[in-house]
């Protein structure tokens, strides 16, 4: 039976935890801040009484006429407070897959010395080293390719016809430099399935 495990990248998913706890406790500070701040408000008023719960138990009839907008007052602020703390933390998110786009596009638009870069303090930065090797082993098999073609015409247009052996070579050059990528898994050829070769692999 396929095991699930969920702790996939445990350095990345306790930093998010510990982000979200972190939110969670700083929100909770701000509403027991806000209670205590509205406990004094009332008890300072003599027509609410003197103690929390004497207070509280009198306000029911005063909710809709003196207290609302405080009411909605520290909701606002309460609402702000969340916004910003969300925006901080996100950008830590929103940061790197904006970068990562931006490279992408470079790359599509063939700018092949684009590097994917993201600061230490950013998520994903193991992503942009994976993400740079790939890139650099494309640009080398496309380099390879590149002076493979060019040596062929040359031949060919030095001789009239490129003898057998430098045509054979020339592709053994390029056949190498194409070895580093599985072409037949991508092309849905006969190259076994990853679950296939490791059935007893964890399921993430």
């Amino acid at each position: 039976m396929v095991r699930k495990h969920y702790f996939i990248k445990k350095g990345l998913q306790t930093r998010f935890i510990g982000t979200v706890l972190l939110i969670v406790a700083l929100v909770m500070v701000v509403i027991f801040c806000n209670l205590y701040f509205f406990g004094m408000f009332l008890t300072q008023d003599s027509e609410y009484g003197a103690s929390y719960i004497e207070a509280f138990n009198n306000l029911k009839t005063d909710l809709g006429t003196k207290l609302l907008g405080r009411l909605v007052l520290l909701g606002v602020v309460n609402v702000i407070i969340v916004i910003l703390i969300s925006l901080f933390f996100s950008h830590q998110i929103a940061g790197p897959v904006y970068k990562l786009e931006k490279t992408l596009n470079q790359v599509i638009d063939g700018d092949v010395n684009a590097k994917f870069f993201f600061r230490q303090s950013d998520r994903f930065d193991e992503v942009a080293e994976l993400l740079n090797d790939m890139k650099d082993k494309f640009t080398d098999a496309l380099k390879v390719a590149k002076e493979v073609n060019g040596k062929s015409i040359k031949a060919i247009d030095e001789k009239g016809a490129a003898s057998l052996a430098e045509v054979k070579e020339l592709n053994m050059q390029l056949a190498n430099a194409l070895n580093e990528f599985n072409f037949e898994a991508a092309a849905g050829g006969n190259a076994p399935a990853a679950d296939e070769k490791k059935p007893e692999e964890t399921k993430a």
